[in-house]
Order: C-alpha cells, then sequence, then structure tokens
C-alpha cells in the first residue's frame, strides 16, 4: 500500500458534502473569464509572505460552475426557489490547516436581487 502525502492542508472553506442546488438559480451580470492562470502559494501569509510554488487555479466561470454544483460550503442562507445573483468577484487568500495561503475566488452574492441579503461566498480558487 502506498500513501501519497497531500502537500498543502484542507482550506476551512472546503464543502464536507455538497449543497443541493437543483432548486436555485445563480445569475450573474459580470463578465467572466475562461482562462485560469498560475498564482503563488504562500508560507507565512501575514509575517514574511515567502512563496512556496505556483499552483494552477480555476478560470471565474469555473469557479461560478463549483456554486452552481454545490462544491462549496455556503455562508449565507438560502432555500429551494431562490436566486443568487453574483454582482462581482475578486480573488483573496485564506490559510489552510497547514499554514499555507491558498488562493480563493471570493463572490459577491445577492438573495433575489435583494440589496438587504449580501454575503462574500469564498471558493478555492486551485485546480
Amino acid at each position: 500500500i502506498s500513501y501519497q502525502m497531500k502537500e498543502f492542508g484542507n482550506l476551512p472553506i472546503d464543502p464536507i458534502t455538497k449543497t443541493d442546488m437543483s432548486q436555485v438559480t445563480i445569475k450573474t451580470s459580470i463578465e467572466l473569464k475562461d482562462e485560469g492562470k498560475k498564482m503563488p502559494v504562500y508560507k507565512d501569509y501575514v509575517t514574511n509572505k515567502s512563496p512556496v510554488r505556483d499552483v494552477e487555479i480555476l478560470s471565474p466561470k469555473e469557479a461560478i460552475q463549483k456554486l452552481k454544483q454545490g462544491e462549496f460550503d455556503p455562508i449565507g442562507s438560502f432555500k429551494a426557489g431562490d436566486t443568487l445573483f453574483i454582482t462581482k468577484y475578486n480573488i483573496d487568500y485564506y490559510t489552510d490547516t497547514k499554514g499555507f495561503s491558498q488562493p480563493i475566488y471570493v463572490f459577491e452574492v445577492h438573495l433575489n436581487d435583494n440589496d438587504e441579503n449580501i454575503w462574500s461566498q469564498p471558493i478555492s480558487a486551485r485546480k
């Protein structure tokens, strides 16, 4: 039996199970690029920001697909019949369980086009 050591840790934002998105609509009016790119993973991001290596990241379109497929840990609450409007996104970093800072997408989500129910939904950007 051989075991493969996972280089990086798990992100606390990674889902344990899939979220049921079968009755939820996701809409966006922003332009989403098709191609991903490479971004560095850092160790000690806050103190000395030392890059470990570059990793391939998802394109914004691929990240939205992860949302549509329920491959995320929901920050906001929603139910069947709701519509999630993605109004903008950015790339940021989140520290994993081994202390590495990995790239993530952060989507601004409006529930049912309501400006009072807004949250930032993080999704791992690594392929």
